[in-house]
């Protein structure tokens, strides 16, 4: 085979790569956060919303970032609206979180919830949490309390999200090894 038509074809590898990172990208984004269900405010205390479809759902905090915040010292309580029963949470150890340094968001907990409405109200959480919360100095004059929000979201499979990295290495490996093939193309196949 020319050599010309061997780098042709390591060279078509980028914009192949390029499409997939694409879409790698675009997959990770939105398995990465499920979708919004509710959000209210750390001071408003509870809210109700309604559950469209039985799945699992996640509690998300978002306050503002690097900053000492009360509402990690809350635990969320969700209970059917309609046979007043109380959800079992759990908590999410490796949750996925996002900074944008100027606000944090962390998947704190999920449950799995049927069809209907459903109450959100948040109560104090172990000792141990106030404790640590008050050990840690406040290192500005604004805590941040007042922009604390809680939200409730679609919780997707870790799988997805593990699917999705690994095809985002496999599409940059794609388009470096296209390209580095493709120039060295003279060197190797000869």
């Amino acid at each position: 085979m020319k050599i010309i038509i061997i780098k042709v074809l390591f060279f078509c590898l980028i914009p192949l790569g390029s499409v997939a990172l694409y879409f790698s990208i675009k997959l990770l984004r939105k398995k990465f956060r499920g979708d919004l269900i509710t959000e209210f405010s750390f001071h408003q205390k509870e809210t109700n919303f309604i559950v469209d479809e039985p799945g699992n759902y996640a509690v998300w905090y978002k306050a503002v970032a690097f900053k000492k915040n009360i509402l990690y010292t809350k635990k969320p309580r969700i209970i059917n609206f309609k046979t007043k029963a109380e959800l079992k949470i759990r908590i999410s150890f490796f949750g996925p979180r996002v900074n944008n340094f100027d606000t944090g968001i962390k998947e704190m907990y999920h449950f799995y919830a049927e069809k209907g409405e459903y109450t959100i109200s948040l109560e104090d959480a172990s000792k141990v949490k106030r404790a640590l919360y008050n050990g840690i100095p406040n290192l500005g004059e604004d805590s941040g309390d007042s922009k604390a929000m809680v939200q409730v979201n679609k919780k997707h499979s870790s799988f997805f999200m593990l699917l999705s990295i690994l095809s985002i290495i496999f599409s940059v490996f794609l388009i470096i090894g296209g390209f580095v093939i493709g120039l060295l193309a003279n060197e190797i196949f000869i």
